[in-house]
């Protein structure tokens, strides 16, 4: 797999807003206005490198893998013909992978294969909608742990654009993995985006 990763100049950390203030917004608008919640997101707290990421791998898995009380689209008050966001790939990059894999194991029954050379030797599980998880190791010396969600779009040239348009910072260009798809990244309020097209 070509290098994902995002360059050390468009680091989300040194972009506007940041980690910080994105991670509070997320917590009002879900009605959590805890100050635990908040304190994990404070650079001075201690382990906040480690707890942030925590924090995003566990809201980014809720959106992925559910609850057991997930409600129906029409409880969040979809119509049909309507666009919903589906994460087609979860992108995990650490380095603990083997860890990372049996702790996904253990909690979601998740079962990860070998490393795919063509997503950067990432250890894959199949979600039970058809998406991915993959965990993977840095590619290079200044790549940092990320967890990173791919949205799964029908048109990702126009999906780009769009994002583009709209404020967000191109990070990677539409590149095709053959036999996956073809992904792209951008950064938009301090935080790594992706999309995905099969």
């Amino acid at each position: 797999m070509p290098d994902t990763s995002v360059p050390a100049d468009s680091n989300p950390r040194d972009r506007g807003s940041g980690p910080v203030s994105s991670a509070r917004q997320v917590a009002v608008a879900a009605g959590n206005s805890h100050s635990t919640t908040r304190e994990l997101w404070r650079p001075a707290h201690r382990g906040g490198k480690a707890m942030r990421c925590m924090l995003a791998v566990a809201l980014v898995a809720g959106s992925v893998f559910g609850s057991p009380s997930d409600t129906t689209d029409a409880d969040h008050g979809v119509r049909r013909g309507e666009t919903t966001m589906k994460i087609y790939y979860l992108e995990i990059v650490t380095t603990e992978v083997d860890s990372v894999c049996a702790v996904y194991a253990a909690a979601n029954g998740l079962r990860f294969g070998d490393p795919d050379a063509r997503l950067g030797n990432a250890r894959t599980a199949t979600l039970p909608e058809g998406g991915l998880v993959g965990v993977r190791a840095p590619m290079h010396e200044s790549e940092e742990p990320v967890v990173r969600p791919y949205w799964l779009v029908d048109d990702i040239e126009s999906a780009v654009a769009a994002a583009v348009d709209a404020g967000a910072e191109l990070a990677h260009p539409p590149l095709e993995i053959p036999g996956h798809g073809t992904f792209a990244i951008y950064i938009e309020g301090g935080v790594q985006h992706g999309l995905w097209q099969r």
